[in-house]
């Protein structure tokens, strides 16, 4: 199999004996099938710090991340806190896999810190410390708990309990996909791409619950409404409004060129653009209400309807139109660059507009600017509001999902990409603010976030030091401060 493999380099046997993987000191890593007798691929890969054999395939620990190949899922990757892959040489028990070989655990080389990694998940599931030593680290049977061995002078035997956070749910989608989800976050609408035929559209309740399903066609388009009640799509045969709950066909217009829909909150109005014409519909009319051809922009620029359906928004170039149905007078805005999308308050009172430099927050009625910030990323957005109407949620391909408040526009917190190496990596919050869409690699899962917690500090520090065995030494908490009651 190789000339220059040696006692310097690593070699390794899978526990089935039917796999081989060795560093053949040129900078590649080889898996080798020992049945069949054949290279089953081979990684440059000249910075590996250790490898092992999972579930999942060959595992190569690098100094940022973890490659995983050689598997039915084919290659993938792991972020892993920079610097826990960077060591000079292998070290006998310094990486370990639980024996469903989903989980891996190894340490930094720091001496006193591993992290735990859970491969089904593709994420760090936690990183914890212990005293200085050479650890050799092992699970214990069933995988819930991590064991190191030679700490302290090889004195020191410890453990952990892992109790890290786990998705809801994990499904297997496609490589391209994109989610609509209702107001209130209890219906999750899933588009996922592929060969023209093999286009469809999953329609998901909150509990990872599929209500509903179908096929697309050619340059097919699907959207929710926010009510989350109908699901209105379009294929070469036009466009149907279905009932969320049945699947029935609620209304079809024979509309071919719409390629891009915006429904009304209750689906009774629909705005559509063929990149030609704009054009508003009302359910059950084969004729539109009220139409634009003049100052139509490109097809995949921002567009919103608002949820009564009474006001329709859309960008042309650096200029955001508002109509209003039965007004002669429309609004605009201009600004100085390309914008990318807009979209209404759930209320229809407020616009949110933003371009690749800046986001920027308009009333509707008086016309007139809020407030206007600088993107926190150069790259383009997807915007939406929060069920009540009190967070902005921007979505960066490149950075994940920014929360802002939607009185100010101050930033509020970050949910950062969990799979930044993963193809097609997206984060997607619900409009609930109670959960999230984790996507990356063809597949994706569903995250419940923690309950707010409503207790008073001193209820809270009481119930964490109990539940964690800890003790508050060096300081005592007293009393706090009294304030305002809260809203």
């Amino acid at each position: 199999m190789s000339a220059t493999v040696d006692r310097e380099y690593q070699c390794i046997v899978s526990d089935d004996g039917r796999q081989v993987a060795f560093d053949d000191s040129k900078g590649f890593i080889h898996l080798w099938g020992l049945v069949d007798r054949r290279e089953v691929a081979a990684r440059v890969s000249p910075d590996v710090r250790e490898m092992i054999f999972t579930a999942h395939g060959l595992a190569l620990i690098r100094p940022t991340s973890i490659h995983i190949f050689g598997g039915s899922e084919g290659d993938f990757f792991v972020e892993i806190p920079r610097g826990s892959g960077t060591s000079v040489r292998a070290r006998p028990g310094g990486v370990a896999v639980s024996r469903d070989g989903h989980r891996m655990v190894f340490d930094r080389r720091s001496g006193y810190h591993a992290d735990l990694v859970d491969l089904q998940s593709r994420s760090v599931l936690t990183s914890f410390s212990f005293v200085p030593g050479e650890p050799r680290l092992a699970f214990s049977p069933d995988g819930e708990r991590v064991f190191a061995a030679g700490l302290g002078g090889a004195s020191n035997l410890s453990s952990w309990q892992i109790r890290g956070p786990v998705p809801r749910k994990i499904f297997e989608g496609s490589p391209f996909m994109f989610f609509r989800s209702s107001r209130d976050g209890q219906r999750i609408l899933v588009f996922l791409g592929g060969q023209v035929q093999a286009s469809r559209w999953e329609l998901y309740d909150a509990s990872g619950t599929r209500l509903l399903s179908g096929s697309l066609g050619l340059r097919s388009e699907i959207a929710l409404t926010s009510d989350g009640r109908r699901v209105v799509s379009r294929d070469d045969d036009g466009v149907n409004l279905l009932d969320a709950e049945s699947g029935r066909v609620l209304w079809n217009l024979g509309c071919k060129d719409c390629f891009r829909l915006l429904p009304s909150a209750d689906g009774r109005r629909l705005f559509t653009s063929s990149g030609k014409r704009l054009a508003l519909w009302t359910i059950d009319s084969p004729d539109p209400i009220w139409t634009d051809s003049e100052r139509v922009g490109d097809i995949s620029a921002g567009m919103s309807l608002s949820g009564d359906g009474d006001r329709a928004a859309w960008i042309n170039g650096t200029t955001a139109h508002v109509h209003t149905v039965g007004s002669s007078t429309d609004l605009e805005a201009t600004f100085e660059e390309t914008l990318n999308d807009l979209t209404f308050s759930n209320d229809g009172q407020r616009l949110l507009i933003a371009s690749r430099g800046e986001i920027a927050l308009w009333s509707v009625s008086p016309w007139k600017q809020l407030w206007r910030i600088p993107s926190l990323a150069s790259s383009s957005v997807d915007l939406e509001w929060s069920t009540d109407d009190s967070v902005l949620l921007a979505e960066y391909r490149s950075l994940g999902t920014v929360l802002l408040d939607a009185a100010t526009g101050h930033h509020l917190a970050t949910v950062p990409l969990s799979k930044p190496r993963s193809l097609f990596p997206q984060e997607k919050v619900l409009r609930s603010l109670k959960g999230k869409v984790s996507q990356g690699d063809g597949r994706w899962e569903l995250w419940a976030f923690p309950e707010p917690d409503h207790s008073s500090p001193r209820e809270s520090l009481a119930r964490i030091t109990s539940a964690t065995g800890l003790e508050l030494v060096g300081a005592e908490l007293v009393d706090t401060a009294s304030g305002p009651p809260r809203q």
